[in-house]
């Protein structure tokens, strides 16, 4: 081992993500809720915004000390996700940001942040004391980052979405969706961007000649799930019409709301068939094919009256844990409560634990659910993984967090107290039947609130001087007849 530090305050902190510029000094990003987590001086912000909040830390080469290390949040729940560094040493970070008012430049692509959270990516000075820029992307929360040469930067979210900013992150260059959860991202020398996660969606775009074009597992995310590899072209390629059937139809046909399809190249999920500029009802069958409802020609119908269905469920994202680990727990039985936040929740998600369903509460903030995990769970020594379901429609299971499982530190032993000694009292003397008094012992090891004078073996109210001196306070009837 080369090197190894810990890097954190007096409060739970979690390392999410690193990369390393051209001499090897390596970048963390990552979540503190720690009022005095290792900041440097003169950096971007060195006081915690809010409960929690992201941090960007530099180390030295060899990792005795930090180059620069900086809070990144404001009053809410900022968390740190991923971070990529340039040619040149500056660091872009991203991840969650709760925060209505989590820090944004001017000129940025997007300053508003997005109902319930968002995204964002923070680019940083060599320093790290100014923000080069620092905007909100309105795709859920940032879980990796790539870089291409140009400085051109290209994020995926948890719920499906790849976007793509240009060098000063004051124009969007592409977004588009897949239907599953993505989960990381490479960007290679002339900027195609390589994306990764799970799907179980029927309708996955796959190329022709690709190494496998049809799902090998069905059902829900749950246990169904396909990993899958895309690879996005720099320009994130236009749609292309290569072709429609049918291609005319007779005036009065019978036929009343004709079925076109659409054959090019470059189609998404998301892509709508216009017809005279006007979008029609789209089915997305392939990357290659798509159908749409034209307008009605013929003779008059009945008109129908359409129930929808509900809007789809998010795929949920998770933020950060609270607490992120507990000592093993080996006796009794409770449940302890575990803060799950995030983004994407609705009333009906689910808390797992290792995949399996805990009693989850929802309290109708889309950024925060409870859960009971009972103290079984929390017997043994390790790590587990906590996800978030979401159901269908729509929906599915988020990326997992590590909740840590540590021995349980049992509590130092009490101080041990030194026998005391007494020297002198003061006075040593009093008249039998006089009224109450008090006197002085002198003498050494007498401890604050530990420390009583005894007057024939039964405690007297005593008052702590000094670890050399205490008094007494005798009643009357203590002294009513004379003796020692």
């Amino acid at each position: 081992m080369v090197y190894s530090t810990f890097l954190g305050g007096t409060n739970s902190d979690s390392g999410e993500g690193i990369g390393l510029d051209g001499n090897g000094s390596a970048f963390v990003i990552g979540t503190t809720q720690s009022t005095n987590f290792p900041i440097t001086p003169d950096t971007y912000q060195i006081v915690l915004g809010g409960s929690e909040d992201a941090f960007v830390t530099k180390l030295s080469v060899d990792g005795s000390s930090l180059v620069y290390s900086t809070y990144l949040g404001d009053t809410s729940v900022d968390t740190g996700r991923a971070i990529a560094v340039d040619a040149n040493g500056n660091a872009y970070a991203s991840g969650f940001a709760g925060s209505t008012y989590f820090p944004t430049t001017p000129g940025a692509y997007k300053r508003v942040r997005s109902e319930g959270g968002d995204g964002f990516v923070a680019k940083f000075s060599t320093t790290g004391k100014d923000l080069v820029y620092s905007t909100f992307v309105g795709i859920g929360g940032v879980v990796s980052i790539g870089l291409d040469p140009l400085e051109n930067s290209y994020v995926v979210g948890g719920m499906g979405s790849v976007l793509s900013l240009d060098r000063t992150a004051s124009i969007r260059r592409y977004v588009t969706t897949l239907p599953g959860g993505t989960t990381d991202v490479a960007v290679d020398g002339i900027g195609n961007a390589y994306v990764t996660g799970s799907t179980s969606s029927a309708s996955f775009p796959v190329t022709p000649g690709a190494f496998q074009t049809s799902r090998g597992a069905q059902g829900t995310y749950s246990v169904g799930a396909d990993a899958f590899v895309a690879k996005i072209s720099p320009d994130a390629s236009a749609p292309e019409v290569t072709a429609l059937s049918p291609t005319s139809i007779r005036a009065g046909s019978s036929a009343i709301y004709p079925t076109l399809t659409v054959t090019g190249r470059n189609f998404e999920p998301t892509s709508v068939v216009q017809w005279n500029e006007q979008d029609r009802e789209t089915k997305f069958v392939s990357i290659g094919t798509l159908t749409a409802k034209t307008p009605g020609v013929g003779m008059s119908a009945p008109l129908a009256f359409t129930i929808e269905p509900p809007p789809p469920n998010p795929q949920p994202f998770l933020g950060f844990l609270f607490p992120a680990s507990i000592g093993a727990i080996t006796s009794g039985a409770g449940f302890v409560n575990l803060t799950v936040s995030g983004s994407g929740f609705v009333p009906s998600s689910i808390v797992q634990w290792n995949g399996q369903d805990r009693s989850t509460h929802y309290s109708g903030n889309p950024t925060r659910l409870d859960a009971s995990i009972p103290f079984s769970d929390l017997s043994q020594v390790g790590e587990a993984s906590v996800t978030v379901f979401n159901p269908a429609p729509g929906g599915g299971t988020s990326f997992g967090l590590v909740f840590r499982i540590t021995e349980r530190v049992p509590p130092p032993p009490p101080p041990t107290v030194p026998a005391p000694a007494i020297t002198s009292l003061q006075p040593s003397t009093t008249v039998a039947g006089a009224s109450s008094f008090s006197f002085t012992v002198f003498g050494q090891n007498f401890v604050s609130g530990r420390s009583f004078v005894q007057w024939n073996g039964l405690s007297q109210p005593t008052s702590f001087a000094s670890t050399t001196q205490l008094r007494a306070f005798m009643s009357d009837v203590d002294i009513a007849s004379e003796g020692t």
